[in-house]
């Protein structure tokens, strides 16, 4: 409905799509497509004048409310508990908290992104447990698959859901509800409820944080800046991204597989899933260990990873 602005299959469209289909039909999102910079560029160009996205620092609720001002009901907050693309970051105490009340009184939105902290990634349902906070809207997805089909959901209040509650045909969707994703969704709920995965994820997140930490230090200390994470989102930080690519390709070698944050490559990633058997984990352990070590040995103090490898 209302697709045919341009009419059915224009010329110029269906050239364009020939052209890419026989380029490169399918790509990853790690990294930038030219045809999605090229998109993104032209929108933009005949986009209504102004910014319609403003960041503010991670944890800096001073520049958040000076972003929303006084009225923020035109305004949405949009944040993770944990960034997990920018490098497993972690907010200051109490954040959360604050950008809480700060919304509920400037009347901006708040949207709270727990898409892959959510569903007991953290040792906890959400990141909004830990902090005590409750979102307008909260996002759900990567875990609510089950690991079998794609699925993500939005949660809204009473409040947020309103005018969409009046009329449910206001927005729609092709796919939304499709019967196979609900079911990969309500069993994947079911199986950390009732495997006890929440809590597992609280206790192998810390003791496997602990061990990271014991076997980068010993090893490779003066190569990583900082050991860091919550449950089972980890974050090994070097101090150059050349080092991290490095360690990736040592995990790798040894069977664990590994990322590094798309938007800090300095950052690795570990996001091992809550089922993980003391075995595996001892596994997992021993090869950090051992691509710690082999990271010391080719890089000993005084030497620049990028300049001898």
């Amino acid at each position: 409905y209302g697709v045919f602005f341009t009419g059915a299959c224009h010329p110029h469209v269906v050239a364009a799509v020939e052209r890419q289909l026989r380029t490169l039909p399918l790509a990853t999102r790690l990294l930038l497509e030219p045809s999605a910079a090229r998109a993104a560029e032209a929108l933009a160009e005949v986009c209504p004048a102004g910014p319609l996205v403003s960041h503010a620092p991670y944890g800096d609720v001073a520049a958040l409310a000076a972003l929303i001002g006084d009225d923020g009901s035109d305004a949405v907050v949009i944040l993770e508990p944990v960034q997990g693309e920018a490098g497993v970051v972690i907010p200051p105490e109490g954040y959360l908290t604050q950008v809480a009340r700060l919304c509920r009184a400037s009347g901006a939105l708040f949207v709270l992104d727990e898409i892959q902290t959510g569903m007991g990634r953290l040792g906890a349902w959400w990141g909004a447990d830990r902090a005590g906070v409750t979102p307008d809207i909260l996002l759900v997805g990567k875990a609510l698959s089950g690991g079998v089909i794609p699925v993500a959901a939005a949660v809204a209040t009473h409040r947020a859901f309103a005018l969409l509650d009046r009329d449910p045909f206001i927005h729609t969707s092709t796919f939304s509800a499709a019967p196979i994703a609900m079911a990969a969704a309500h069993a994947a709920i079911e199986v950390i409820r009732d495997e006890d995965l929440i809590s597992r994820a609280a206790r192998l997140g810390g003791e496997l944080l602990t061990r990271l930490r014991a076997s980068l230090a010993a090893h490779c200390g003066h190569l990583v800046h900082e050991v860091r994470g919550v449950g089972l989102l980890l974050g090994v930080q070097f101090r150059d991204a050349g080092t991290a690519g490095e360690f990736l390709l040592e995990l790798l070698h040894r069977h664990i597989i590994v990322n590094h944050s798309l938007n800090a490559h300095d950052v690795v990633r570990f996001t091992p899933p809550a089922v993980l058997t003391d075995a595996e984990a001892e596994e997992l352990c021993e090869a950090v260990e051992a691509a710690a070590r082999t990271l010391g040995g080719r890089f000993p103090h005084g030497t620049h990873p990028t300049r001898s490898s």
